[in-house]
């Protein structure tokens, strides 16, 4: 019913609209499904983080050398020394 309303013109122009929409929807995903995947990584990133602290602080407590904590670890020295002194 609409289509027969439009003039040739008119109906390239409604067609870009729809076609700008559509476009744009899809970006929005995107953007979406990046900015997710970015901040999992991230929390991802943090959490292990928090692990490896939480693991080098009770290797510590436990006696560990830091040669020890810095074997299974994969940290370096400072690394070590900066987690014990926070």
């Amino acid at each position: 019913c609409e289509e027969g309303a439009f003039t040739p013109e008119e109906m390239e122009i409604y067609d870009q609209y729809w076609d700008r929409i559509s476009t744009e929807k899809g970006l929005n995903w995107q953007f979406r499904k990046d900015g997710l995947a970015e901040g999992l990584a991230k929390g991802e990133a943090k959490g292990r983080a928090k692990e490896l602290e939480r693991i080098v602080l009770s290797a510590y407590q436990n006696k560990l050398s830091i040669e020890q904590i810095q074997a299974f670890s994969g940290l370096s020295k400072d690394a070590i020394h900066k987690i014990l002194n926070r």
